[in-house]
């Protein structure tokens, strides 16, 4: 029986430039959609199932707060 050893092989410096590009715009399209979600009326806070305080403390989370699901 032979031993396995786990190899590291690290992302090319092309590869992590593309993967921080990707995660910087969805931090954006983020921080995008929490403004859009303070701006909301209370009807359109009521189809969603969400409180105006709800929606106002979403909107003012940092862009990377985000739930921890998300970081897998």
């Amino acid at each position: 029986m032979t031993a396995r050893t786990a190899t590291f092989k690290p992302l090319s410096p092309r590869r992590t430039a593309w993967r921080f590009t990707v995660w910087f715009l969805a931090l954006g399209e983020l921080r995008r959609q929490r403004l859009r979600l303070s701006e909301l009326d209370g009807h359109l806070l009521d189809d969603i199932g969400a409180t105006p305080d709800e929606a106002l403390r979403e909107a003012s989370r940092f862009a990377w707060d985000v739930p921890a699901h998300w970081l897998r």
